[in-house]
C-alpha cells in the first residue's frame, strides 16, 4: 500500500475552518450539554500543554466551574485563548512552604485542579495558602470534588491570592448549573470550539485509515 500524506482531497481542516459552521453573525444563544463542555475543555487544555495524564482531571475541574459559575467560566477560559500570540503554556504550581503554593500567575481554570490537590493532601488543618492565581475565586469549584471524597471546602480569594482550607465533612451539594443544558452566547461559544481544533490531529490519508475509513479512490491501493 503506497499513501499519499499530502493527498488530503480537498478535506483538510484547519483551527478556523471545520464541518461545524457557526452562523455569520455569531449572534444569539445556543443550549450547550455537559458532554460538549467537557470535549472542548480537554481540547482547549491539550492546546495549552497541560499533560496528556493530567487532562482529565484538569478537564473536570473545569466543567465544575461552569456546573458552579454558568456561562461567567466559559467566558473567562475563551479570554484565555482569544489572542493566538499570547495563549498561555501551562506549567504546574510549586511547593513554596509547608501548606504555600505559587502558581505563577496562571488560571485557576489551567491549574486549579493541580492546586486542589496539593490542598487536599495537606488535609484539613490549617488553610492552605495560593499565590500568584489569577480567576482565584473559581477555586471555589473545587468544593464539588471535595463533597465527592467526604470532605469540605473552603475558599477565601483576594486578587491572585487564596486560601484553600479542607474541611472534615461535606455539605449538601449545590444545585448544577449545567443540569440538562446552559445558554451560551454563540459569541462566547464558538471561539472555544475554534481554538479547541487546534488539538486535533492533521486530517490525512493516513489518519482517516485509522479511523476506519475506506481509502480514497486516487490511487493508494
Amino acid at each position: 500500500m503506497t499513501i499519499d500524506l499530502e493527498d488530503t482531497h480537498g478535506l483538510e481542516l484547519s483551527p478556523d475552518v471545520s464541518a461545524i459552521t457557526p452562523p455569520e453573525s455569531m449572534a444569539g444563544t445556543l443550549t450547550v450539554h455537559r458532554r460538549e463542555i467537557r470535549l472542548v475543555c480537554e481540547r482547549l487544555l491539550m492546546v495549552a500543554g497541560v499533560p496528556a495524564g493530567a487532562c482529565s482531571g484538569a478537564r473536570d475541574f473545569v466543567v465544575d466551574c461552569v456546573d458552579r459559575f454558568g456561562q461567567d467560566a466559559l467566558a473567562r477560559f475563551g479570554g484565555l485563548f482569544g489572542d493566538r500570540a499570547a495563549r498561555p503554556v501551562w506549567a504546574p504550581p510549586r511547593r513554596t512552604g509547608p501548606r504555600r503554593l505559587d502558581a505563577g500567575g496562571q488560571s485557576s481554570l489551567l491549574v486549579g485542579v493541580f492546586v486542589l490537590a496539593g490542598a487536599f493532601a495537606d488535609g484539613p488543618g490549617a488553610p492552605v495558602t495560593v499565590g500568584g492565581l489569577a480567576d482565584a475565586d473559581l477555586l471555589e469549584a473545587g468544593s464539588l470534588w471535595a463533597a465527592a471524597i467526604g470532605r469540605g471546602l473552603a475558599v477565601t480569594a483576594e486578587g491572585s491570592q487564596a486560601r484553600v482550607e479542607v474541611l472534615p465533612g461535606a455539605p449538601s451539594p449545590s444545585p448544577s448549573r449545567i443540569g440538562t443544558g446552559i445558554e451560551v452566547p454563540a459569541e462566547v461559544w464558538w471561539p472555544l470550539y475554534y481554538a479547541s481544533n487546534e488539538a486535533l490531529s492533521i486530517d490525512t490519508d493516513l489518519s482517516r485509515l485509522h479511523t476506519g475509513m475506506a481509502p480514497p479512490p486516487s490511487g493508494i491501493l
